[in-house]
């Protein structure tokens, strides 16, 4: 069984007070990311797995949505381009999973594997984001103060919206996604 979230406490995983505060928001998010993976996996019923499933499915899609909103595009043009074009694609794969798993009855034979890669495939991701990304976007001159209240911002809108509406709705990204996934 995993233990993802001790990671939280080791390394490039913490939050450190050199962090800035969009990379230690990120990172915060990154723990709860690593302890829902951990609580799925130690569910030992289909119902209960899907019910803590639900609490991942709304993070990642706020999650992902401050990332390619306003973290990523603020640091693009500071020699990260490959490390983005990477997140974007490791972002797609988990979009997919996620609305598939969401989709999908607890009972159904896939329903656990598809829930374990889209945890394996989110601890990478946010383990290499940690490792490589955040440390080069500290280095990085921008206005780590005006990205912060930008995602502040757009996080209130995000769960405003998700109150309301039961949804988080994102039509911009969601067409930037399309055109980015066209075959």
């Amino acid at each position: 069984m995993s233990n993802y979230a001790e990671r939280n406490l080791e390394g490039h995983h913490q939050v450190s007070q050199a962090d800035p505060e969009p990379v230690a928001h990120l990172k915060r998010e990154h723990h709860k990311f690593r302890t829902l993976v951990d609580r799925i996996n130690a569910a030992s019923e289909p119902h209960k797995k899907k019910a803590i499933a639900e609490d991942l499915h709304r993070l990642l899609k706020s999650h992902i949505t401050l990332e390619e909103e306003i973290f990523y595009p603020a640091i693009k043009g500071k020699g990260l381009v490959d490390e983005i074009n990477e997140g974007l694609v490791e972002h797609d794969i988990q979009r997919f999973l996620s609305a598939q798993i969401e989709a999908m009855d607890e009972t159904d034979e896939l329903y656990g594997a598809r829930l374990g890669v889209l945890g394996e495939l989110l601890v990478h991701h946010i383990d290499e984001e940690d490792d490589e990304m955040f440390l080069e976007a500290r280095k990085a001159k921008v206005d780590f103060e005006a990205i912060a209240e930008a995602m502040e911002r757009r996080e209130d809108d995000l769960k405003a919206e998700y109150r309301k509406t039961g949804e988080m709705q994102t039509p911009e990204l969601d067409a930037e996604v399309a055109e980015r996934n066209a075959v």
